[in-house]
């Protein structure tokens, strides 16, 4: 199967991903406003783990959030037998997070830095995030069929997940890495001045 081909046979679960995403967006915003010191305590571990990459020259950091974000894909891959649980858990955790965010930050930080500090790296991160969701839905789904016996060729799809996510995915995740790391702290000094 041809990359093309493979992306046309996702366009039915990257909406389903797309919509996950969308709505998990709009919980933590929710969350947030319900329950502001529960997220703000979650949001302080991860600042603390962040805080500690920022102490690392750039390119470090660079390698960090790529091997980070490149990780995660490889266990939505990696995990999607279990009925797709790994790539829901993780876009929504993602989407949750983001959404809290946007909760919290509303009021105190002006909306330009807001999305300068995430649209430039976001363009490629998000759509990223969902279309290896929607390729991980896309091997679960299978698994099901297989389970059933409905359908064969296991492998198939996996070796064809594999081969998008290292010809696709991760070029635009080094490009999402490199304008994150590189890019978005110049356009943010620029604009906070």
């Amino acid at each position: 199967m041809s990359i093309k081909d493979y992306i046309f046979s996702l366009r039915k679960l990257f909406l389903f991903s797309f919509f996950i995403f969308l709505f998990s967006i709009i919980f933590g915003f929710f969350l947030a406003k319900s329950f502001p010191d529960i997220i703000l305590q979650t949001l302080s571990a991860l600042k603390a783990v962040y805080s500690q990459v920022a102490l690392l020259d750039s390119f470090s950091q660079f390698l960090f959030v790529l091997f980070n974000n490149s990780f995660v894909l490889f266990l939505i891959l990696l995990f999607s037998f279990f009925f797709g649980i790994f790539p829901f858990l993780v876009l929504f955790s993602n989407g949750v997070v983001l959404g809290a965010l946007i909760y919290l930050l509303k009021g105190s930080l002006p909306i330009s830095l807001f999305l300068a500090s995430i649209l430039p790296h976001g363009i490629f991160e998000i759509p990223v995030l969902i279309v290896g969701s929607a390729a991980g839905f896309k091997i679960a789904n299978k698994t099901i069929k297989i389970l059933f016996k409905k359908e064969q060729g296991l492998r198939k799809e996996i070796f064809s997940a594999f081969k998008f996510f290292l010809t696709v995915l991760i070029p635009f995740l080094v490009l999402a890495a490199l304008i994150e790391i590189y890019f978005v702290p110049i356009l943010l000094d620029k604009l906070s001045k």
